[in-house]
């Protein structure tokens, strides 16, 4: 019910610009680019809501980590470039998980996003395997007061202080990563660097052959 009139919105907003003038072009673009961050916000509320509720069908299947980091790190290389930051990556990947592979990239995807947007200058990650898989993401921002790192992943959480000033997102990235990670019987935790930063640990089982 909600995506219908955005639907027809972007609709009607793809036929004015085929009429408009050139004048009135730059309006329109500006209408599409807030239709379409209307379209992503609706398409993440309902992920979470359905991720809460436990709703939602997993499509689980033994895949290798290598595979799903590669994709997920291909795209925030590109991204943190864009904003000259450079992405440090170390570890082994040589490991296979049981997941709904989109789930747990759209995680990994909405974790290195939020880090990109706050570091200074450098994210890093760290994977490792023993019992369960163990990722970090680290950035070189500023970090978070303590008193709100447990609320970081709740939904539409902001903050108000300089993590939060430029952001421009939804407040539901983190909160999709956290359920995803919990609907794989996995942990997020969140946590301050001593030296400055914030660092997302993900742990996931693994299946052992």
């Amino acid at each position: 019910e909600l995506r219908s009139p955005l639907t027809r919105l972007k609709m009607a907003t793809g036929l004015a610009q085929m009429q408009a003038n050139e004048a009135s072009q730059p309006y329109l673009v500006r209408i599409e680019k807030e239709a379409n961050q209307l379209d992503q916000m609706i398409a993440d509320v309902l992920q979470v809501s359905r991720l809460e509720a436990k709703s939602q069908t997993l499509a689980m299947q033994k895949q290798s980590l290598n595979v799903i980091v590669e994709h997920v790190l291909n795209d925030a290389k590109f991204e943190a470039k864009q904003y000259d930051k450079q992405l440090t990556i170390t570890g082994d990947t040589s490991v296979t998980i049981s997941c709904d592979e989109a789930l747990i990239a759209s995680a990994l995807e909405n974790l290195l996003r939020n880090a990109i947007k706050y570091a200074n200058n450098t994210i890093s990650i760290k994977l490792s395997h023993g019992d369960a898989v163990h990722i970090e993401i680290c950035d070189d921002g500023p970090g978070v007061p303590n008193n709100q790192l447990d609320k970081l992943c709740e939904p539409f959480f902001r903050q108000s202080d300089a993590r939060d000033r430029v952001s421009g997102g939804t407040g539901l990235g983190l909160a999709i990563a956290k359920n995803a990670i919990t609907a794989h019987n996995g942990t997020l935790v969140l946590s301050n660097k001593d030296q400055g930063g914030l660092c997302a640990n993900i742990t996931l089982p693994i299946i052992k052959e």
